[in-house]
């Protein structure tokens, strides 16, 4: 396995987007497409990890220092220690922009989420309301200090 920084690996973009798109209901998000990911990937503010196994995208992590450390992480096969090594490459990341906490919105019904965070040592800052096509709904804000 190895670490990708994806704006400078185009060649996984469609990996990318196939794998974002799994996730779209969980990230209350609408699916992507090309060129509106290649739009996005100019953005400095924002920075995108990818673990490889055999050249295939297997694990995404991503930084958004223009919101102040949030992080969003999605594998392609759970129960892996993918999540662990994404939070891991985070934290680093992080470091380098001088950001002294990052920062997760997790589903309430998320589970997965939820252990991967409190395992790494994040705490939960408390409950938060999300609105996604007309839709409420409950998270929890996950939180580690890095500084």
């Amino acid at each position: 396995m190895k670490t990708i920084d994806l704006k400078k690996e185009i060649r996984y973009i469609e990996q990318y987007i196939a794998l974002r798109n799994n996730y779209s209901d969980l990230l209350l998000t609408n699916p992507i497409n090309k060129n509106d990911t290649l739009k996005w990937f100019k953005n400095k503010k924002i920075e995108i990890r990818g673990i490889i196994e055999r050249e295939e995208l297997i694990g995404i992590v991503i930084l958004y220092i223009n919101k102040g450390g949030e992080v969003t992480i999605f594998v392609k096969d759970k129960h892996r220690g993918l999540g662990k090594q994404l939070i891991s490459i985070v934290e680093k990341i992080a470091k380098e922009n001088n950001l002294c906490f990052i920062y997760a919105w997790v589903l309430k019904d998320n589970n997965n989420a939820k252990k991967l965070f409190e395992k790494c040592g994040f705490s939960q800052e408390g409950v938060e309301f999300k609105k996604y096509n007309e839709i409420l709904f409950e998270g929890i804000q996950y939180k580690k200090f890095l500084c």
